[in-house]
């Protein structure tokens, strides 16, 4: 009986430790979000707290740069304070001055095409005048 009892115990022990290492390895729930697409507003606006101890990387929406910063490295700001200026780049305005440049270029070169064949045929006819003679 002592036996039995002996056997009992380390099975229960052993079972014990295996749920615990099971707990230990098993991996963290993770929740699952999905994206959705959308228009990009170029505004940035955000309340948040920030952490001495931690760096973190921020990603703006769109292109742009700052163009004036309101506070020093280290300083201490509150909520609502402006922290800087941010300027969108306009891709859309380059690619519209872009088209009409060449819409322009093309109408220059077409009008030197057309000049270009005039003059020809009137070279042309005065070389056959000359050849005449």
């Amino acid at each position: 009986m002592k036996v039995l009892k002996r056997v009992i115990l380390i099975l229960l022990i052993l079972g014990a430790a295996g749920g615990g290492v099971y707990w230990y390895m098993s991996p963290d729930e993770q929740e699952v979000v999905t994206a959705d697409l959308g228009t990009v507003s170029p505004v940035l606006k955000g309340t948040g707290v920030l952490s001495g101890n931690e760096s973190i990387t921020i990603y703006a929406d769109t292109s742009g740069s700052i163009s004036a910063r309101y506070v020093a490295k280290g300083q201490r700001v509150k909520a609502g304070d402006k922290l800087l200026d941010y300027e969108v780049v306009k891709h859309q305005d380059a690619v519209e001055l872009a088209s009409l440049n060449v819409e322009f270029d093309q109408k220059i070169i077409d009008a030197i095409k057309s000049s270009r064949a005039k003059n020809q045929s009137k070279l042309n006819d005065a070389k056959l005048r000359i050849s005449q003679c």
